[in-house]
């Protein structure tokens, strides 16, 4: 007699695809910060005592929270502009294929600047959210290079860069529309580097702190009593 029962029916390929492709995402961020923020590629491994394992708990060692403020600020104007920029954009694309017949050079760039820039963008907004409030720097790095490339230059060849390249034309409506998003863009991009070389800085005071407070009392117990505390990710954790 046959079996009856069935495995569910769980899309497992699809949680594991997306797990992988988050799990990309996060080694792509964590090079880029290396490259980009000074102290990040210079963190290391350090044995403390066994005492001092619970050093993700914040409250337990006073720590202060090293969010940028102002950078939080202008990704919260940012999520608001974003959708007026997006109908704005579209609106001139397609009224000069309307009534203005740019040339086929000239139509490609626009549309694959325009879906990059929309496909790029909530990401990077994502990352700067969960990064300055999390204070995770890696995926302050993707946000901030994300702002420079594409978005920046989408930005730029918008507002100036459209006749020299597939002899098109700028709208005063364009120019417009992306140097008010300039004009968040480029503090973003200041105020985000700022906010990770605080965060690592802090991190890294904080953890020194607690060791050289904390740390004299569990010296002498021995290899049974260290553990390896790893500061990555923008992050204190710990390893066995």
């Amino acid at each position: 007699m046959a079996s009856a029962t069935a495995s569910p029916n769980l899309p497992q390929p699809k949680v594991q695809s997306s797990i992988q492709s988050m799990s990309h995402l996060e080694s792509f961020n964590s090079l880029v910060a290396e490259r980009v923020f000074h102290g990040y590629k210079h963190r290391q491994k350090m044995v403390v005592p066994f005492h001092l394992s619970n050093i993700n708990d914040r409250g337990a060692i006073g720590y202060e929270i090293s969010s940028n403020p102002h950078y939080q600020l202008l990704l919260y104007f940012n999520v608001l502009l974003f959708p007026f920029w997006a109908i704005g954009q579209i609106l001139v694309i397609r009224w000069k294929l309307v009534y203005f017949n740019p040339s086929l050079f000239h139509t490609l760039l626009m549309s694959i600047f325009y879906s990059f820039f929309i496909a790029v963008e909530p990401l990077r907004l994502w990352l700067g959210f969960y990064g300055n409030l999390k204070e995770r720097v890696p995926d302050l790095a993707g946000a901030f290079l994300f702002t420079l490339f594409p978005q920046l230059f989408t930005c730029f060849y918008y507002m100036s860069i459209q006749p020299y390249l597939g002899s098109g034309f700028t709208m005063p409506f364009e120019i417009a529309l992306n140097t008010a998003y300039c004009c968040l863009l480029i503090p973003q991009i200041v105020l985000g580097y700022i906010s990770a070389q605080g965060i690592i800085k802090s991190q890294a005071a904080s953890f020194f702190l607690t060791l050289g407070g904390e740390g004299g009392g569990g010296a002498g117990d021995g290899d049974a009593g260290e553990e390896t505390v790893d500061v990555e990710g923008g992050r204190l954790s710990r390893a066995a």
